[in-house]
């Protein structure tokens, strides 16, 4: 062979292969969108969570108004006749971050459900194969197939009662 000679031409692809590349490539693009965009909750969840933390009182107003959403000084719970008051203020921030809490384990199955795809539609059945093939030759790829049945077992005993 000379040296500009141009190699030899792989068959061309079936038209099943074009298509299943494909798809794996769109949904691995699709993967990728879910975790892009659970990174993205997450840093507007976790700014959030910053602020209220840092600046209660840009937070106040949203406090008061699911205070009057949820009521206002009224007794929550009657108990005989004794009223028992819950703070309403304190019922809607546990109400905020019960809602908070929800946002998260969202946000946390969208980048967890991402990866899964990505790493389906990533992960290739034949690459194995064809990383110990380039290794240590295509004999190696018969083993792999075929395994020696010749060989011994880990339990089978010379003896068939096992003496």
């Amino acid at each position: 062979m000379r040296e500009f000679e141009p190699d030899e031409m792989a068959p061309p692809a079936s038209a099943s292969e074009i298509m299943r590349s494909w798809f794996r490539v769109t949904a691995a693009l699709f993967g990728m969108f879910l975790i892009v965009m659970g990174l993205y909750f997450a840093n507007e969840l976790f700014q959030l969570a910053y602020s209220a933390a840092t600046e209660p009182d840009r937070f106040g107003p949203v406090v008061e108004k699911w205070t009057d959403f949820l009521g206002d000084d009224v007794p929550l719970v009657d108990v005989n006749n004794g009223q028992v008051t819950v703070e309403p203020r304190l019922f809607a921030f546990f109400a905020l971050a019960a809602a908070g809490l929800v946002m998260l384990f969202v946000i946390s199955s969208l980048i967890t459900t991402g990866a899964k795809i990505v790493y389906w539609m990533g992960t290739d059945l034949d690459a194995v194969k064809r990383v110990l093939s380039s290794v240590f030759g295509p004999s190696v790829i018969k083993v792999v197939k075929e395994p020696n049945e010749a060989r011994a077992k880990p339990f089978d005993h010379p003896n068939p009662q096992g003496r």
